[in-house]
C-alpha cells in the first residue's frame, strides 16, 4: 500500500468526527435557542456567562469608546478656541470702540469749550484744527486745517482755552502753518499780570517753559505770578495767560533776572486753536531777544 493511500484513508475517519461535532453543536444551538424562548430555565445560565463576557466586552469597545470621546474632545476643544477667539476680538472691537467714543466726547467738550471762549472774545475768531507737526525736533510748527479761503492771515495770532498758542507764519489756500510760543525763534511781549510789569517771551524747544526776558533783578516779580500777552507788540491781543514763573535767579553781575516760565496751553496736546482774525498784522521781523 502506498503513502497516500494510508493518508487518504486516515483523513476520512477526521472528517467524518468534524461534521458529527458540527450536527451536535447545531443541535445543542437549536434546543438553547428553543429552551431560552420558551422557558426560563437558561436565565441563570444566561446571567453568568454575561457576568463572564461583560468586562471583555468592555474591553473590546474601549478603544472605540476612547476614539469617540477623543473625537468629541477634540470638537468641544476647537469650538471652545473658536469662541474664546470670537469673544476675543468682540472685546478688541468694543475697547476700540469705547476709546473712540472716549476721543469723541473729549473733543466734544474741547470744542464746546473753545465756542464758549469764542462767544466771549472781543474779537472774531474761528476754529481749526492742528493737522500735523514739524518732523524736527528742535521746531515747534504746526500745519492747520483752515488757509487763505478762511481768511486767515500771517502774523494772526492763535489761542486755545488755556492760553496762548502761537501765530500763523504762512498761509495757503487751504491750509497754514503757525509758530508756538515754545519755538526758540518765537519771541513776544508780555507782562506780569498782578503788577503790569513788562518783559518779553522766549519759546526754549521745550513744551513745558519758556524763558522771561528782559526783566531787572530789582523788580517785583514772583514765583507764581502769572503772564499774559501785552498786546504792546501788536501781534496778540492784550489779557491773554501766556504763562506762570517757575524760577527767579539773580546774577549779581547781570543787570537782568533769569527767569523762566511754564505755558498755561497744553502746546504738546493741544488739537483744536482758535485763529483771531481782526488782530492787525505786524510785518515787521519778529523782536531779537536782549541778552540776558
Amino acid at each position: 500500500m502506498t503513502q497516500s493511500s494510508a493518508q487518504k484513508k486516515q483523513l476520512i475517519p477526521n472528517q467524518s468526527i468534524i461534521t458529527i461535532k458540527m450536527v451536535i453543536a447545531v443541535l445543542a444551538s437549536v434546543v438553547l435557542l428553543y429552551l431560552d424562548a420558551r422557558t426560563l430555565h437558561t436565565m441563570p445560565i444566561k446571567s453568568s456567562v454575561n457576568a463572564v463576557i461583560y468586562p471583555i466586552k468592555l474591553l473590546a469597545e474601549l478603544p472605540s469608546s476612547l476614539g469617540k470621546q477623543i473625537k468629541i474632545w477634540a470638537s468641544d476643544k476647537k469650538e471652545l478656541i473658536d469662541t474664546i477667539e470670537q469673544l476675543q476680538n468682540r472685546q478688541y472691537i468694543l475697547e476700540f470702540e469705547v476709546q473712540r467714543n472716549a476721543s469723541l466726547l473729549a473733543e466734544n467738550r474741547r470744542l464746546r469749550m473753545l465756542l464758549r471762549s469764542s462767544n466771549t472774545l472781543q474779537y472774531p475768531s474761528i476754529i481749526a484744527e492742528i493737522m500735523s507737526t514739524n518732523t524736527n525736533p528742535y521746531r515747534f510748527i504746526v500745519e492747520l486745517n483752515r488757509g487763505s479761503n478762511d481768511a486767515v492771515e500771517v502774523h494772526q495770532p492763535i489761542i486755545d482755552t488755556s492760553g496762548v498758542i502761537g501765530q500763523i507764519i504762512e498761509v495757503n489756500p487751504r491750509s497754514s502753518k503757525a509758530i508756538l510760543i515754545s519755538d526758540p525763534q518765537h519771541i513776544f511781549s508780555v507782562q506780569v499780570n498782578r503788577n503790569g510789569i513788562r518783559g518779553l517771551a522766549q519759546g526754549t524747544g521745550n513744551s513745558q517753559s519758556l524763558n522771561i526776558l528782559n526783566i531787572p533783578i530789582d523788580e517785583d516779580i514772583k514765583v507764581g505770578d502769572l503772564l499774559i500777552s501785552s498786546g504792546l507788540d501788536q501781534r496778540f491781543p492784550q489779557g491773554y495767560p501766556v504763562a506762570i514763573v517757575t524760577s527767579i535767579e539773580h546774577d549779581p553781575t547781570n543787570h537782568f533776572a533769569k527767569i523762566s516760565a511754564k505755558p498755561t496751553a497744553e502746546l504738546n496736546k493741544t488739537r483744536e486753536v482758535l485763529v483771531l482774525k481782526s488782530i492787525e498784522p505786524d510785518l515787521s521781523p519778529l523782536p531779537e531777544a536782549a541778552a540776558q
